[in-house]
């Protein structure tokens, strides 16, 4: 016979492995995931804190989410969409010199020394008077 208690711990289980799948296919979306398995945010969010399995899983999902991204990219440039290309090669050619800037790597270190700005006061602060003031530490 199965108690209250192991049924409410199969129940917890499955609606945690709903939540994975739906964040899957929501592609990280926790507020459609929560809605689609009826749970609230902040029950996600107690077994995200409590739950190291769980959370490992839950961990993977933008790596599968660029997955995703990437595999759709390359369905664009299989297409022959100019876009895509150009994006692609923009990001993963730079060793080709596909690139809009340059970008430069510059180690060492930097000298500099202490300078004074020195300013004349506007004539319409030496005429009324007006006090400068710096501003207090």
């Amino acid at each position: 016979m199965v108690t209250k208690r192991k049924q409410e711990q199969l129940r917890t289980t499955n609606k945690k492995k709903a939540m994975i799948q739906k964040l899957i296919y929501y592609l990280g979306n926790v507020t459609d995931a929560c809605s689609d398995v009826k749970i609230s945010r902040t029950q996600y969010y107690a077994w995200l804190d409590k739950d190291a399995t769980f959370r490992a899983e839950v961990e993977i999902i933008p790596e599968i989410k660029l997955d995703f991204y990437e595999s759709k990219l390359n369905e664009l440039i299989k297409e022959g969409n100019p876009t895509a290309i150009i994006f692609a090669l923009k990001t993963q050619g730079k060793s080709r010199g596909y690139i809009e800037k340059q970008e430069h790597e510059i180690k060492g270190k930097i000298k500099h020394e202490d300078i004074t700005i020195k300013f004349d006061i506007p004539y319409e602060f030496k005429k009324k008077k007006v006090q400068l003031q710096s501003p207090k530490k």
